[in-house]
């Protein structure tokens, strides 16, 4: 594979859902279960630390089991919102009782360990290119690597006379068109404008940088946050980093070169780093007034609430945050943290010919500024380099403005605005039609560089300066317009139409704000229908709307960043109509000193007549758990470099190719958020469960029972292993933190599903399989998962041989079981393992989508495919397994901590046919239900979900309900009384 070199691209992906979902107390401890643990102790205000370490002393100076823990960095010297303590878990109650009667302490979180792999370069440019980024799942705050390492990286830039020299495997390798990072953006013109970087502080978290490199001009401060009390950077990666931003080397010029650089070193050589170093690098940041701030990292937890808090903090202080978003691609739904929030500009990748890498996270979930590799004093891939030319080039654009006095203050909300307004979208394939005269999805479509993956488009740094000499202050929204016949730039929304009786859809859209960190929407939206095109079908009744909008959105806008849903209704005077609805969303932005900004959104939809109910199938949201709530292990326990299960597990994520092989097929997939009582069995024709984690509520069971047997709803289930020896296998204690780790459940819940089955004599199997067979032609594939102990008379099984993983024997098992009960319409399937429909970790080859096909076609019409029917036995008699018995749960199971069953009541239903009633109460509820869990919170915590997505969300990207998320207090702003406005148009 040829060397590329690859440019940026500005993506912002609306509205990240990833640090809103605060389910758990924030004085629990969320996964880890120990001897001792270290926890922040999180404060209202800013003291010196003496002050906060008395005021502790004095709190558990007289309990057992607690002391402070002593930081010996340069924190320490300046005030601080937080101090470390170390419990012993065994009094961990009895000390969190102390402090939640305390209104000085806002929350109490893990200190959780950040662990980064450093990959190498490698001699060869096809090997860096092809190189994967692997997922490093150490501890809770796990991330992806860094780009390269270079342990001797520091000698050999200050020696780069010696190019042909190879250093540890590694060499120096010159741009084939001889530019640099600066001369690829255009950089030199801007500075011959006098626009250089000068008078912009920087700040670099990374790992660390030589005092006396000879590449800097102005290194204003080193800061070693770390335990290890060295500034040098000994891996590498820091140094790089600093100089794409602002080098001053011959053949590797930073794009703003006269930008004033602080190093904040938060990585040791080992590749460590805790949350509370970074908390005080943040804090030194806003004390030293930074305006731009390099983060070159990023991984799955959402839920480390100190970092989450301190990045909106930092923000609120006029700090812009670039971060690169992971390299977890090309599978969506990796968009890592804090590249996924509102107030984070989050950096992707795309090659020399505008394509995104392969290597480079999707969302679904914020913002994201691409750019990739970069080859000029050394061969570099991922978007941990992207990060750093995307953060040069806001340095860049930020003095432009400074070196007018008379101009506007430069912001975060500001620089968003330029660099999405100036940006140009990638190419892409046009299409006139992507559907069939049945509505379904036509081969050979090319999906790629849609929303999701380049969002705004490539960064255009001649575009963005324009924009900021002549910027006046005002608010805009991205995507600025909602065209879902726009394909591929609006996948998925473009492949399926909307009709009437769907899931609502909900389209979530980031508003920037560049006139105040704080802003407002004080009257409520406004939706104007302007015309319809019809293409066939009923007219519908003269001035009659087709739709329904409601909006979602936060009272107050901050920082400088909120979220905006839309919700799509389809009328019931559209149930006959096909054609296109044009409209625009309207609504006006307000912030203090009576500035204000009018937002327009135009709007198209393509509605469709409503579609037979068998070809509608359901997808079951609402079971489905991921880490960051828990410790959820992988599902294929032969994958070894990625142990959680952290993709969404989505149809629009790892079950992304599923969903655009059901859509050709003509079926149409709609995602069900809510528990299974909240939605009418008689618009479908199957429920698809895959690879569920959550239990059931009982009212749940009844219902699905009754829709089997009177609704004529047929079930398809495609479970997981769940083994308890191999569960317990899986816990492990992390020696640097004494953390340790236990999984919440198997791959799948198989107990509750056990439950939900229960009553048709249907049970899975507690042994661990693996192995395949075929069905014409397409090998079916499975990887660690289970087989049916349990099966009614007169129901349908396919056995085979597979390999027993629980007793390293190879036997004949039932993996798929079909059941029509008596005096019941509908029918039940169920198979053993969910691996081969999910594309993490399957190939292509391997992916039983025809399988699918066979059961959909089944339950729909009631005619098993001859293929299939060859290879199944019909039951005389109830089969019970000689060998395998069902599972039962884990004592002392953690599960319930993430569950939004156990412990919890039932959450009212929205139906499609009135999606709006009681979704205020509804969302009051959950609220309440989550306020429960916190104590002390600083404000109303409000909702943010992931990008414009169908209304059935992905644990990361895709919102219905709208989670609650807590406000930073600084010294900027603190916001209060946050509380959602609901309107319906």
């Amino acid at each position: 594979m040829k060397n590329q070199l690859l440019f940026f691209s500005i993506f912002i992906f609306l509205i990240s859902q990833t640090i809103f979902q605060n389910k758990q107390n924030k004085f629990s401890n969320q996964i880890s279960n120990q001897i001792q643990k270290e926890f922040i102790v999180s404060f209202n205000e800013y003291k010196p630390i003496d002050y906060w370490n008395s005021y502790i002393y004095k709190i558990i100076k007289n309990l057992k089991g607690c002391e402070i823990v002593n930081r010996n960095s340069l924190a320490i010297q300046y005030p601080t919102d937080f101090i470390l303590i170390r419990i012993n878990l065994e009094k961990k109650e009895e000390i969190f009782q102390k402090f939640e009667k305390n209104k000085q302490i806002r929350s109490i979180s893990e200190n959780k360990e950040i662990k980064q792999q450093i990959q190498s370069i490698t001699e060869e440019i096809e090997e860096e290119e092809n190189e994967e980024e692997k997922f490093i799942s150490i501890n809770k705050r796990s991330h992806t690597k860094f780009s390269f390492e270079g342990d001797d990286l520091e000698e050999e830039l200050e020696n780069e006379e010696k190019k042909n020299e190879r250093i540890n495997q590694r060499k120096i390798l010159k741009n084939k068109n001889n530019k640099d990072a600066a001369s690829l953006f255009n950089a030199p013109e801007i500075w011959d404008l006098g626009v250089t970087g000068a008078g912009i502080k920087v700040a670099i978290l990374d790992t660390g940088l030589s005092e006396k490199h000879p590449h800097f001009k102005n290194i204003i401060e080193i800061v070693d946050w770390t335990n290890e009390k060295i500034t040098k950077d000994q891996l590498g990666h820091g140094t790089f980093v600093s100089s794409l931003i602002a080098g001053k080397g011959t053949d590797c010029r930073g794009l703003a070169p006269d930008a004033e650089i602080y190093v904040f070193r938060v990585f040791t050589k080992n590749h460590l780093s805790y949350t509370s170093w970074f908390l005080d690098a943040f804090n030194y940041a806003i004390y030293k007034k930074i305006h731009i701030l390099n983060l070159s990292i990023g991984g799955p937890d959402y839920n480390d609430l100190p970092f989450v808090d301190k990045v909106n903090e930092a923000t609120s202080n006029g700090i812009t945050i670039i971060s690169a978003i992971g390299n977890d691609g090309p599978i969506y739904g990796t968009l890592n943290n804090p590249g996924d929030q509102m107030d984070v500009i989050g950096v992707s990748a795309i090659t020399e010919n505008d394509e995104i890498c392969d290597f480079s996270s999707r969302g679904m979930s914020t913002w994201e500024l691409p750019y990739g590799t970069l080859y000029f004093c050394r061969t570099l891939s991922g978007t941990s380099v992207a990060s750093p030319i995307v953060a040069g080039s806001a340095a860049l654009l930020a003095s432009a403005m400074k070196n007018d006095i008379n101009r506007y203050t430069v912001n975060p909300g500001i620089l968003k605005q330029v660099l999405l307004e100036g940006a140009s979208l990638i190419k892409f394939p046009q299409y006139d039609s992507i559907l069939t005269d049945g509505f379904a999805l036509k081969d050979g479509i090319d999906f790629s560089s849609n929303i999701f993956e380049q969002g705004a488009g490539k960064i255009n740094l001649i575009n963005s300066l324009k924009l900021i000499q002549d910027y006046e202050p005002h608010a805009s929204i991205f995507p600025s317009e909602i065209d879902l016949t726009n394909c591929p730039y609006f996948w998925p929304y473009c492949t399926q139409p909307l009709y009437y009786s769907t899931q609502p859809i909900a389209l979530n859209l980031t508003i920037v704000n560049g006139m105040n960190v704080v802003g407002f929407i004080s009257e409520k939206p406004i939706f104007k229908q302007t015309s319809i095109e019809i293409l066939s079908g009923d007219e519908p009744l003269q001035n009659s709307d087709l739709v329904s909008l409601y909006f979602h959105y936060p009272e107050t806008i901050w920082p400088y960043s909120g979220y905006f849903t839309i919700f799509i209704h389809v009328k019931s005077s559209a149930q006959h109509f096909h054609g296109f609805v044009y409209g625009e969303v309207s609504f006006t932005v307000n912030s203090p000193a009576d500035k204000f900004s009018e937002i327009v959104i135009p709007i198209k939809l393509e509605i469709i007549p409503t579609p037979s109910r068998n070809m509608r199938i359901l997808w079951d949201q609402f079971h489905n758990i991921n880490y960051p709530s828990g410790f959820f292990p992988r599902d294929d326990l032969s994958v070894k470099n990625d142990a959680l299960d952290w993709r969404g597990d989505h149809i629009h994520t790892n079950f992304r190719k599923m969903y655009h092989y059901l859509r050709k097929k003509g079926y149409f997939i709609e995602v069900l958020s809510n528990p299974l009582t909240c939605f009418e069995a008689k618009n479908y024709g199957t429920l698809l469960i895959v690879d569920s984690e959550e239990e059931f509520f009982k009212e749940e069971i009844k219902k699905i029972e009754k829709d089997i047997s009177e609704e004529d709803l047929s079930i398809i289930i495609f479970s997981e292993w769940y083994n308890l020896e191999t569960i317990e296998g899986l816990i492990f204690t992390d020696k640097n933190t004494d953390t340790r780790w236990i999984p919440a459940t198997g791959g799948a819940n198989i107990p509750a599903l056990n439950e939900l089955l229960e009553s048709y004599g249907i049970k899975f199997g507690d042994h661990i399989i693996s192995g395949e067979f075929s069905i014409s032609g397409e090998s079916v594939k499975i990887s660690s998962g289970t087989s049916i102990s349990q099966f009614p008379q007169s129901g349908k099984l396919l056995f085979s041989l597979v390999k027993d993983d629980t007793t390293k024997t190879l036997e004949r098992e039932a993996l798929l079981g079909i059941y029509d009960p008596p005096q019941s319409k509908g029918s039940i399937v169920v198979f053993g393992d969910s691996s081969c429909l999910d594309e993490t970790n399957t190939p292509d080859k391997f992916l039983c989508f025809q399988f699918l096909d066979f059961l959909l076609k089944y339950t729909s019409t009631k005619k098993l495919s001859s293929v299939l029917e060859v290879k199944m036995e019909t039951l005389e008699n109830p089969y019970f397994s000689l060998r395998v018995n069902p599972p039962f749960r884990r004592d002392f199971s953690q599960l319930y901590q993430f569950s939004n069953v156990l412990s919890k009541k039932i959450p009212l239903c929205i139906f499609p046919e009135d999606p709006f009633a009681n979704f205020q109460r509804a969302n009051n509820l959950r609220h309440n239900q989550e306020e429960n869990h916190l104590i002390h919170s600083r404000s109303t915590r409000f909702s943010n979900s992931s990008l414009i997505f169908p209304i059935s969300l992905i644990f990361f990207t895709l919102a219905f309900f709208i989670y609650y998320f807590g406000t930073r207090k600084s010294s900027a702003v603190n916001p209060s009384n946050l509380e959602n406005k609901t309107h319906l148009v």
